[in-house]
């Protein structure tokens, strides 16, 4: 799937699946939008149509567009026919008269990693982040609001909260996920160790908006998680994973693991292990 969005006089295709951008030209989003408008009334989107549209002057360079957008997969085509656009339109085509304020020559980066906060709820011996815990100084809900906006008036696509532990802020990442959804940053990912997630909050979380959320399953063996992570943990991260991937599908799902002395020999079974989550 991809969004669209202009960027410094650019016009930018966001492949969310690659988390890659891709510069495209006036003529291609008009192509694009034309095959919307039709795809949208149902109508039959044949190439010689798009063809004798005329934005391109000799039918070389207009194959040659088509499979370029094909290879990458933003159109699907058979027999002669555009079948599908692969276009998120929660942000993207409405919005694509809305100039950036970034500085001419400067492009924002696709996706913007947010360490939400310091604070955790578990103590892991593998992680570093005690080392530097900055007690007391978080940003206030009014400051992530204002960085969010800026975020999106400079073209980020998409948002991934991490930390610490996102959720320990909970009443926090739900507003900043309603400002994100406020100023089109549509792609939301929230990186937790799945412990204080319960299947309402999941339910409210993709409800609000998010489109992903990772969980830190480190093994397979519930003793070797619980080991890095602590008693309980895995049946919590577990039991999340299989109610996301139930409900909401694995697309929406994804798994993290930090690697260790413990977990590392077994690793390629974690990982058969996660494909079945």
């Amino acid at each position: 799937m991809y969004n669209v969005k202009r960027n410094c006089g650019k016009i930018i295709l966001y492949s969310e699946r690659e988390e890659r951008t891709y510069i495209i030209s006036e003529t291609i989003l008009k192509l694009i939008i034309e095959i919307d408008s039709k795809l949208d009334c149902n109508e039959i989107v044949t190439l010689d149509y798009l063809y004798n549209l005329g934005l391109y002057s000799n039918q070389y360079a207009f194959i040659k567009v088509l499979k370029h957008l094909t290879n990458l997969n933003v159109i699907s085509t058979r027999n002669g026919q555009v079948t599908n656009l692969n276009i998120d339109k929660r942000n993207s085509l409405p919005s694509l008269n809305i100039e950036s304020n970034f500085t001419e020559g400067e492009l924002a980066p696709s996706v913007a990693y947010w360490i939400f906060t310091d604070a955790c709820n578990l103590r892991c011996p593998h992680c570093c982040w005690e080392n530097h815990y900055n007690k007391g100084e978080e940003l206030t809900d009014e400051e992530i609001s204002n960085i969010i906006v800026q975020l999106a008036k400079e073209g980020v696509f998409k948002l991934s909260f991490s930390g610490g532990e996102p959720l320990v802020k909970y009443n926090s990442l739900v507003n900043a996920i309603k400002v994100a959804k406020k100023n089109n940053i549509n792609l939301i990912c929230i990186a937790t160790n799945g412990t204080l997630l319960t299947e309402e909050r999941i339910d409210e979380l993709f409800k609000l908006g998010v489109t992903e959320i990772q969980i830190s399953i480190d093994s397979h063996i519930e003793s070797v998680h619980d080991s890095n992570r602590g008693p309980g943990t895995f049946k919590k991260a577990v039991d999340a994973c299989n109610y996301i991937s139930k409900k909401y599908g694995k697309k929406h799902l994804s798994i993290g693991t930090a690697l260790t002395t413990l977990n590392v020999e077994s690793i390629l079974d974690t990982i058969d292990y996660c494909s079945g989550c």
